[in-house]
């Protein structure tokens, strides 16, 4: 009799291992590799990475946003309450005609106008300290009575002043590393500091005769420039 074997086709299950030691078992071979970890995808994803440049893009460009803005809201204000000031100065410098005097002339026995511009100049909102020069940069004035007649040395400011140039600076009294010395010199309440040198012209707008040089602590102006930051960036 002829007899016919017969043998299953049907593949027995698959015992395979991880990448991590861990054991599949009774699983088809399709069905491990579903359950194998993708290699393919990376560790950190892209939107991640992304968001984190996009994050630290915007904090540096709101620092850098915030330093711009102080640096121009401080030289603004300062600018015009300079000018201001200039305009004060030239005023009382061509009411009480000092050109004479800048000018090294002579004047009349008895006149006392170049004192009262001195006095005025020195009386000028929140001065603590001024210096009045003449066109060769010698000073012929000064609330330190020790400096008058006397050059004080080479000074851009000065020079620039001299070119027609309204000269603004600003700083702390005291602060560590000051190329000036008389900057240590200033006492006042308020620690920070404006100095500002203005020329003098002659009348009708002539040429520069001199300089008037003042060192202020213009607290409200500080005041209004602490305001109108925290406003701003607020």
């Amino acid at each position: 009799m002829l007899r016919l074997k017969f043998t299953r086709s049907v593949s027995e299950p698959t015992r395979r291992v991880t990448a991590q030691g861990i054991h599949i078992a009774n699983m088809t071979p399709d069905i491990a590799a579903a359950r194998l970890p993708d290699r393919s995808r990376p560790s950190f994803s892209l939107t991640r990475r992304f968001s984190l440049l996009s994050f630290l893009c915007i904090g540096t460009v709101g620092i850098l946003s915030s330093i711009l803005l102080s640096r121009f809201l401080t030289s603004t204000l300062l600018e015009r309450d300079a000018n201001i000031l200039m305009g004060v100065v030239q005023s009382m410098a061509e009411v009480q005609d000092t050109s004479s005097y800048f000018l090294g002339r002579a004047t009349a026995p008895g006149d006392r106008t170049i004192e009262e511009f001195f006095v005025h100049v020195a009386k000028l909102p929140d001065v603590l300290r001024a210096n009045i020069y003449a066109h060769d940069q010698k000073v012929i004035w000064s609330s330190d009575a020790a400096l008058i007649g006397k050059y004080l040395g080479s000074n851009h400011e000065l020079d620039e002043a001299l070119a027609g140039k309204v000269v603004i600076e600003s700083g702390v009294i005291g602060a560590k590393g000051d190329p000036k010395p008389e900057h240590l010199l200033l006492r006042g309440t308020e620690p920070r500091f404006v100095e500002n040198y203005f020329p003098v012209r002659a009348g009708g707008g002539g040429p520069v005769i001199g300089v008037v040089e003042v060192y202020r602590v213009p607290a409200a102006l500080f005041d209004s420039i602490a305001q109108g930051l925290r406003t701003d960036l607020g």
